[in-house]
Order: C-alpha cells, then structure tokens, then sequence
C-alpha cells in the first residue's frame, strides 16, 4: 500500500517512513523539529553518510501543493531500488530529505479545523477567519471551504517559504498584511519555528545545494530563472 493513490496524509507519511526503513537498509528518520499543533517535520537519510557531496530535498513548504510530498517520497523509493538493483550513485552522494515542512497547514488544506490536534491551534485558525470577514467566509460555505482548501501558509498564517530572514527581507512586498491562508510574510523575518528548523537544518550540515519542490495543480516546477542546473 506504499504510496497509495489516496489524499497524502501526514499519517500516511510517517507510515510510509515506517515502511522505508523496515524494507530497504541504511534508511534512517529523525525530527528537526516541531510544529505549533505537535507535528514532526520529519527527516529522512539516505547514501553515504561520508560523501562529499550532501544535498537537502523539501516539499510541502506550500501547505496546498502537499502532492510534492508524495513525489519525495516516492523519489526516495525509487533511488533505493535503483541501488538493490546494482546502481551504485548513493554510494558518492548523502541525500536528506524533509517531505513535508508544513504538516500543520498541509493538515488545514485537507481536513480544516477539525484536523487540528489542539484547541488553541483551532482557536488561531478560527480568528484568522474571522478577521477576513468581509470575503464572506462566515455567511457563504464555498467561500468558507475555498479559503481552507487554498491554505498554503503555516498555522500562524505565515508563509514560510517567505519568511527567511534574507537581506531583501524588510522591502518583499506582502499583499496581505496580516495572516492569512496565503502570502503573508509574517510580522519578522525568520518568525516561525519551521524556518527557524529549516535555517538550523542549513546552517549545520553545510549541503552542496538544496532542492524545494513547488506545484501548481498537477504540475511539478523543477527550475527558475534562478536555479544551477550543474548540481
């Protein structure tokens, strides 16, 4: 039942990771860290623990493209095995992978409030509604369900992926202002405890890149204008 054509869960995630490690060896799982609600941001490791070469793959930073978490997990199925099968590149690479950053808001964008473990997480979730009112969302339930679905920033309402604390950080524009079911940068750089894991992720295990899968639909955005094709 390994990766199911089912909604991906973040049980089902910890599940598969469970599997993972009792079928293939040298698959090891850890927490960076976790989430207001009581969620693991789960890390997986694979390859040679000695390689010079060490890459971080992430996804789900976007709590509704939570499909980039079945596309790692099953990148990491099928890298271990290509290796049974003989393929030695994990033998010159460390691989570690955090399939899911943003367990709370993906949870938001499938299953709502009530997918939320703790009371006061579902008391932030129902003030950060009521305080975009005026969309509606109290008197209309599409409008209601179509901003929970559309989730894609943390419990906070905070956009992780745009939160890090970079140079240009003060000037992002930010069309929300305050918390919300997307964009919002937060009140600070590096505000939220999942950057704060990521950052310490980054800073201690000095990776030649990282890799942070984003979709859109069905589509799966493997570059930008930015990005180093000679990884």
């Amino acid at each position: 039942d390994f990766l199911s054509s089912e909604m991906y869960t973040y049980q089902k995630m910890e599940s598969d990771i469970e599997l993972l490690k009792q079928r293939y060896e040298g698959v090891t799982s850890d927490s960076i860290g976790t989430t207001t609600d009581g969620r693991n941001l789960y890390r997986i490791v694979i390859g040679n623990r000695d390689a010079k070469k060490k890459i971080l793959v992430v996804g789900a930073i976007h709590a509704r493209e939570y499909i980039t978490t079945p596309l790692v997990m099953r990148q990491i199925k099928e890298m271990l095995d290509k290796r049974e099968d003989g393929d030695k590149s994990l033998d010159e690479i460390c691989i570690e992978y955090v399939p899911m950053v943003n367990p709370d808001g993906v949870t938001i964008s499938q299953s709502g409030i009530n997918g939320l473990n703790k009371e006061e997480s579902k008391q932030k979730l129902r003030e950060i509604i009521q305080s975009w009112s005026e969309w509606g969302l109290n008197e209309n339930q599409d409008k209601y369900n179509w901003f929970l679905n559309k989730w894609k920033n943390n419990i906070n309402g905070v956009d992780i992926n745009r939160n890090f604390p970079t140079q240009g950080w003060a000037q992002k524009p930010d069309s929300r202002k305050k918390p919300s079911n997307e964009f919002f940068k937060g009140f600070s750089g590096g505000s939220e405890s999942e950057t704060q894991d990521l950052m310490r992720l980054v800073n201690t295990e000095n990776y030649n890149a990282v890799l942070n899968y984003h979709t859109q639909g069905q589509i799966i955005y493997w570059s930008n204008q930015h990005a180093n094709a000679e990884v």
